[in-house]
């Protein structure tokens, strides 16, 4: 694989990635996304620690092989934890943000050179596929209430993707 590609490659996957489901959780509101273990900021740059529900991002890879000769395949492990407050009136609310993910994951994500460093210029480098072969598309599992004095419930969906790449 060329210097530069492996070099930017896990930068312009996580940004894209993100970017990707980003774009899908914000279009139908109510559902905040944020990576695994950091705070929420909101849009005017604010820490936001009460929300009513929101999904961590969380992702594994790429994990890489060369099959043959300048043809790579590059595998990722896509996780989002989604979490619900129940005090919330809406008893499907959980499912419904559940749902908003699960949707998210059946489409397949468009990588970009995202960035504003010398080789990021835009644009779209591959795509990753949903896979299929060795396991289940995609994985939801459901945890409920982990702690009874705690009132949250969590899920996670996850997807394994993967993306073929010919270099020069």
């Amino acid at each position: 694989m060329q210097r530069t590609l492996t070099r930017h490659l896990p930068r312009w996957i996580k940004a894209s990635v993100l970017k990707f489901f980003q774009q899908l959780v914000d279009k139908d509101g109510g559902l905040h996304l944020k990576f695994e273990g950091t705070p929420y900021i909101d849009q005017e740059g604010r820490v936001v620690t009460k929300l009513p529900q929101w999904a961590e991002f969380r992702l594994d890879g790429p994990f890489s092989k060369e099959p043959s000769n300048n043809y790579w395949t590059h595998r990722i492990e896509v996780n989002l934890l989604v979490a619900t407050n129940l005090s919330t009136q809406d008893f499907y609310s959980h499912e419904r943000s559940v749902g908003i993910i699960y949707d998210a994951f059946r489409t397949e994500i468009p990588v970009f050179r995202l960035g504003n460093g010398e080789f990021d210029n835009q644009a779209q480098l591959g795509c990753f596929q949903i896979q299929t072969e060795e396991r289940e598309a995609i994985i939801v599992s459901n945890f409920g209430q982990i702690e009874t004095d705690i009132k949250l419930t969590q899920s996670t969906v996850e997807g394994h993707y993967r993306m073929d790449l010919k270099t020069e």
